[in-house]
């Protein structure tokens, strides 16, 4: 299987380590303008790197769109031209959506995934759907992909992409937001800040996994910890008097409803 990435960053780095972990029969070539990481893609990971995406796509089985969506109508331009019909279009680029790719690149084998940043060590989450005409070998493999960077799952109805951006998208920032917040308050109560950082992670880490393996609802294991009259009741009712779990609804409406908003900016 013959793979083109058109962007080397982040998300295409941790696919492409993803990828070089497993038995996948492929051959990787990465169009990136920029010098630099064009240079790190090839001594880290040995694959092909190019400039020139007109070139870069030619023998491609799978085109992966790791570019970001403001970026989605200069390239197609450059592209629309030479796709074959044979060739199966990938994208994780936020809140475009299939019709409009299949639009503007004039093509009709593509899937859409929202895959998150925490595939840069396994541990990732990719919900992903797939237009009929994507045939089964290629779903095969773009499902071992993603099991290769973590939890995979394929969705019948685009929406599920939309709101998958919003939660396990952009979650990971608010989770490391929330250690931040951990971290300097440990540090203002007299931790040094090595050992905050160290409770903090541990802390968020411990508690996913034990959530993970648990057949309680998070619900339930959070009751589990809090004693009446206790130290963890006294933190969370200051958390919900500062309106915490409506703030983090109002954080994924946010993203979600900017996601709806790339999708008309591009057009």
């Amino acid at each position: 299987m013959r793979i083109t990435f058109i962007g080397g960053g982040n998300m295409a780095e941790a696919i492409i380590s993803g990828i070089k972990k497993t038995n996948l029969v492929y051959n990787i070539t990465v169009s990136e303008p920029v010098k630099s990481r064009r240079t790190h893609l090839l001594e880290t990971y040995q694959v092909n790197v190019e400039k020139n995406n007109v070139i870069a796509i030619q023998k491609a089985d799978l085109i992966i769109l790791a570019i970001k969506p403001q970026s989605f109508n200069e390239l197609s331009s450059e592209i629309c031209e030479i796709l074959s019909v044979n060739q199966t279009i990938l994208s994780i680029m936020a809140g475009i959506n299939l019709h409009h790719i299949s639009m503007n690149l004039n093509h009709h084998k593509i899937v859409r995934v929202m895959p998150n940043t925490p595939a840069q060590v396994g541990k990732g989450v990719a919900v992903w759907t797939a237009t009929d005409s994507v045939d089964s070998e290629m779903l095969k493999f773009i499902k071992a992909i993603f099991q290769s960077c973590g939890l995979e799952t394929q969705v019948n109805e685009e929406k599920y992409i939309d709101i998958a951006t919003a939660i396990s998208g952009s979650g990971p920032a608010y989770v490391f937001l929330f250690i931040e917040a951990l971290i300097d308050a440990g540090v203002k109560l007299g931790l040094e800040s090595s050992l905050a950082k160290k409770l903090a992670i541990e802390t968020v880490l411990g508690s996913a996994h034990l959530a993970s393996n648990s057949t309680k609802q998070p619900s339930e294991l959070r009751r589990m910890v809090t004693s009446p009259g206790g130290t963890t009741e006294s933190g969370l009712k200051t958390l919900e008097s500062h309106g915490f779990n409506t703030s983090i609804d109002r954080a994924v409406n946010s993203a979600f409803n900017r996601g709806i908003e790339l999708s008309k900016e591009v057009k």
